[in-house]
């Protein structure tokens, strides 16, 4: 394949960095004599003549530098081993064997740099042995902990080492293949199998020592692969650059290959890359898992090292110039390929990123469906829609569908937010709308059945079947979801089924039953009176049992509108009886059942009995029999008698001729039910109705019976029993206050009682706080005996002027904050007179929207459109526009206007005083008030 029908992306940016000391006696990389690099995480390392090595920071500085060899040797490799932190320098001269040694960075960085104590500091060293040692090192390796290391010469040999020499506990080596040419590459497989190559065969080579020289496997004997032509890919497999392709090979042989034509004379993995540097100065990286080409650059010199270094990709050319190759973050590379509309491909290459974000790849997707959107491929479209639901943003892509020849793929994309948890209920809605508007009755029925986890809007969907005329399926749905009440809605409103309806509430259980029949019970009331009313007395008597469909009871009853009227309970059983198929004994027998649980109160349904007074006493009076034959809760019984009492009232007023017995009716149930009805709330409804005789029947008590059972207690000298008399009675008659106070002080054991107790402090106190005596007054109740002693009149005077004292220092506070508050406002009043006010608003205080001409200002800091100020106001005010009032102050502006009207009319009202001043337990206070409020009079005449 041709580099021209391989896609080309500019993943990387290639850098071109200089030797800053270029051309001086202190260069570093740039240095001519420069033998061998590696790279460390910190520092760059290389080795120049005089077998110096030098470490370099990543501000291209020296670092550090020392003398590894003697003079006569030459450095041809270093390595750094990262897990370690050794440096690794391998070293050759004619006739020697080579040399390694392990150099403790650490340690000599520590030391204190002398010209000659750092030049044989290493850690450990081995030297290798190949014959007459005439032959040059061409290739070398190591496993990952350094235990391993194999050599391969310029002869053909091949020369294994172990030992653990990052411990200095020796080695031995071993000549583990021998051939007539040259090795030209040794690559580990892992620790038991080595890659081999030769300028003419490839070969497998086991470590463990006992192949006796001779390759494991011979993988190719066609191939040679020159020296650095070959490389490591991700899965351990050795790749193989030759003119037309790069050969990839397994222990077993030949694998894939990848077509690539163009002359390659260097290769460097890492990563899913491929580095390759052409003889034509050419440098190319290839993804071999997507298939493109990352970079395309031409070089003007040629390479002699590629490192990985500082997180990105190094390489150092023969002009001394160090070329720097950093990738591209996985973000923009995604943008460059979909900037060319290449999805498919961004797709792969996201899929194949590590710690790319999940949301990156899903945006891929989103974009790809735009793309096909734009290309009118809705459906494959929505397929990319679907892929990326977690990404959110789906009110757009449902905005896109929902044209009704795109409906069936929205239901695709509802149903696939559904099966992935994002639809919200308006999502269902849409969904169930667009089974509708495609007639999929089935999917709408079978919806609630498959995601019975899944929150919906049940009332939506009801609305919805509806909406499309299946008032059935939407009855249907609602009983599965048991929903009684969506259920009565259909079936009484919309299917106008009232029998069958009222049979189906009697299927219920009583919680749902009387939820429904506060929500609907007057519809049925209207349409079937008294099968409701019925229903109605058995649920709140506690008679009400739940009753199958199939054994429901079956009444024949008149049409709408031809119901008797009946005007009370008996007669109302008289007549239900009789429709009834059951006997009237069994009747009796079914009315003398206890009830099975507690009755609801019947008040929460009195509201629905409007406009039906003759059912409404029906179920009062059946209520207050059940009240009266099984006991119940007073205050129910006393809002069914009072609530009674005004229905027989009002049906005297609103049947003339029955008038006379309805108010007989009235006065019967207070004769019988006196002692249970609320006297107060027969009164007021008696006085409402004009009822009199009502009234009278219940003012048969004398006025001042509290009076007369607190002396009661006294006369029994039961101070318990005072004491309830004054918590429960003296609020109302405040008389019974000065009375205890005269009783707590008759006694001493009584005092010494009502003393410890704290209830003679708590009456002093209210006494003083209702001001129904005076300080003096009370002193001089206290005197009439000695059983109050002085340190109590004492205590009692403390406690009044420290309260006096108090409300002295309050009110001169609030003396001081209103003058100051008149001074402020004073000051304001003279600035807006005098001073020019500045308007800087830019928006209607009314509308909100910018203003534009014309503009109504007001000084108090609101403007307006005048366009949105009332029409008729403005124009009527039009000839006098500084009488037009602002909106937003005018309601605060006529509450004062209002009260400084009321407080002149009151000024000029004497009479109003005089009525106050007499009715008044603190006349100082009352006149003080009425000079407040701007009133002329003589008070002190008053006062005398």
């Amino acid at each position: 394949m041709s580099l021209s029908s391989w896609r080309q992306f500019s993943f990387f940016e290639l850098t071109p960095i200089k030797d800053p000391n270029l051309g001086s006696e202190k260069s570093l990389y740039s240095d001519p004599s420069l033998t061998s690099v590696c790279a460390s995480p910190e520092y760059l390392i290389i080795a120049t003549a005089f077998n110096k090595v030098q470490l370099i920071t990543k501000d291209y500085i020296k670092k550090f530098d020392f003398t590894a060899y003697e003079l006569g040797w030459n450095i041809v490799h270093l390595v750094y081993l990262t897990d370690s932190h050794f440096l690794c320098t391998i070293a050759e001269r004619q006739g020697f064997p080579l040399t390694l040694k392990l150099w403790n960075l650490k340690k000599l960085m520590a030391m204190e740099k002398s010209d000659e104590s750092l030049e044989f500091e290493f850690h450990s060293s081995c030297q290798i042995a190949n014959g007459n040692n005439n032959f040059p090192m061409t290739a070398f390796t190591h496993c990952n902990n350094f235990s391993i290391l194999c050599f391969g010469f310029s002869n053909g040999s091949v020369i294994l080492v172990r030992g653990d020499l990052l411990h200095d506990k020796g080695t031995r080596q071993r000549l583990v293949f021998e051939s007539n040419e040259p090795v030209t590459n040794l690559l580990f497989k892992d620790e038991n199998s080595l890659y081999l190559t030769t300028t003419s065969k490839i070969y497998t080579i086991p470590t463990t020592g006992k192949n006796q020289g001779k390759p494991d496997k011979i993988i190719d004997r066609g191939v040679g692969v020159d020296i650095g032509c070959c490389t490591l890919d991700h899965k351990r497999h050795l790749v193989v650059g030759n003119d037309s392709m790069l050969q990839c090979y397994s222990t077993r042989g030949k694998s894939n290959a990848i077509a690539l034509d163009i002359s390659k004379k260097k290769l460097f993995a890492f990563g899913k890359y491929i580095l390759i540097i052409s003889n034509d100065h050419k440098l190319l990286i290839i993804d071999v898992i997507n298939m493109f080409i990352a970079l395309n650059e031409n070089i003007e010199t040629a390479i002699s090292n590629i490192f990985l270094l500082w997180d990105d990709v190094y390489m150092l050319g023969s002009d001394g110039v160090l070329y720097r190759i950093h990738e591209l973050d996985q973000k923009a590379q995604l943008d460059i390929v979909v900037s060319r509309n290449l999805y498919d491909i961004a797709i792969r290459l996201a899929q194949s990123m590590t710690g790319i974000e999940e949301s990156d790849i899903l945006t891929v997707h989103r974009k790809y469906g735009d793309y096909l959107y734009e290309q009118q491929s809705y459906g494959e479209a929505m397929t990319e829609y679907i892929k990326c639901l977690a990404l959110g943003k789906t009110s757009e892509i449902i905005a896109k569908y929902k044209d009704s020849s795109k409906i069936s793929r929205l239901a695709l994309y509802l149903e696939a937010m559904v099966e992935e948890g994002q639809a919200r209920k308006d999502h269902i809605t849409l969904l169930l709308c667009s089974y509708c508007k495609l007639k999929q009755i089935d999917k709408l029925l079978e919806f609630p059945q498959k995601h019975p986890d899944v929150e919906f809007d049940l009332f939506t969907l009801i609305d919805l079947c509806r909406e499309s005329d299946y008032l059935e399926v939407a009855s249907t749905i609602a009983k599965q979801f048991n929903e009684p009440s969506i259920v009565v809605d259909i079936e009484l409103n919309d299917l106008n089924k009232t029998k069958s309806t009222l049979a189906y509430l009697r299927t219920l259980q009583i919680e749902d039953l009387l939820r429904v029949l506060l929500d609907h019970l007057k519809p049925f009331l209207t349409r079937l009176p008294h099968p409701t009313t019925k229903l109605l007395i058995e649920v709140f008597t506690g008679k009400f049992k739940p009753t199958p469909v199939s054994q429901e009871e079956k009444i024949s009853e008149p049409e709408e509108k031809q119901f008797p009227v009946l005007q009370s309970y008996q007669a109302f059983v008289s007549y239900m009886a009789s429709l009834t198929e059951t006997s009237t004994s069994e009747n009796e027998q079914k009315d003398d059942i206890s009830p099975t649980y507690l009755p609801p109160r019947p008040s929460i349904i009195f509201s629905s009995f409007i406009d039906h007074p003759n059912e409404f006493i029906i179920f009062l009076e059946a209520c207050l029999e059940s009240h009266d034959y099984y006991g119940g809760n007073d205050q129910d019984r006393s809002d069914i008698l009072t609530t009674l009492y005004e229905v027989y009232l009002t049906m005297a007023q609103e049947e003339p001729d029955q008038k006379s017995e309805w108010e007989e009716k009235a006065l019967t149930l207070i004769k019988n039910n006196k002692a249970k009805m609320n006297e107060t709330s027969i009164i007021l409804i008696s006085n409402l109705y004009g009822f009199n005789a009502g009234e009278m029947l219940v003012r048969d008590q004398q006025v001042g019976f509290e009076i007369d059972l607190f002396r009661s207690a006294m006369s029994n000298g039961d101070l318990q029993s005072i004491q309830s008399i004054l918590q429960e009675y003296a609020e109302e008659q405040p008389e019974l206050y000065r009375l205890g106070l005269s009783y707590y002080i008759s006694d001493p054991d009584i005092f010494k009682k009502v003393e410890e107790s704290g209830a003679f402090k708590q009456l002093l106190d209210t006494i003083t706080t209702r001001n129904l005596m005076t300080p003096l007054q009370i002193v001089q109740k206290l005197g009439e005996n000695s059983i109050a002693t002085v340190g109590i009149v004492k205590e009692y005077l403390l406690r009044y002027v420290t309260a006096m004292r108090t409300e002295i220092l309050n009110n001169e506070k609030l003396i001081d904050h209103y003058s100051k508050q008149i001074e402020r406002d004073n000051a304001q009043v003279e600035d807006l007179k005098h001073n020019p006010v500045t308007l800087q608003n830019t928006r209607c205080h009314s509308c909100s929207l910018p203003l534009d001409l014309p503009i109504i200002y007001f000084l108090c800091h609101h403007s307006y459109h005048e366009r949105c100020l009332n029409d008729s106001e403005y124009e009527n005010s039009k000839h006098l526009r500084s009488e037009l009032e602002c909106p937003k102050c005018a309601e605060k502006t006529d509450t004062i206007t209002a009260l400084r009207k009321e407080q002149e009319e009151v000024s000029q009202r004497n009479d109003l005083f005089a009525v106050a001043l007499e009715n008044s337990s603190d006349r100082f206070k009352t006149i003080t008030g009425f000079f407040a409020k701007g009133s002329i009079f003589d008070g002190v005449n008053y006062l005398n």
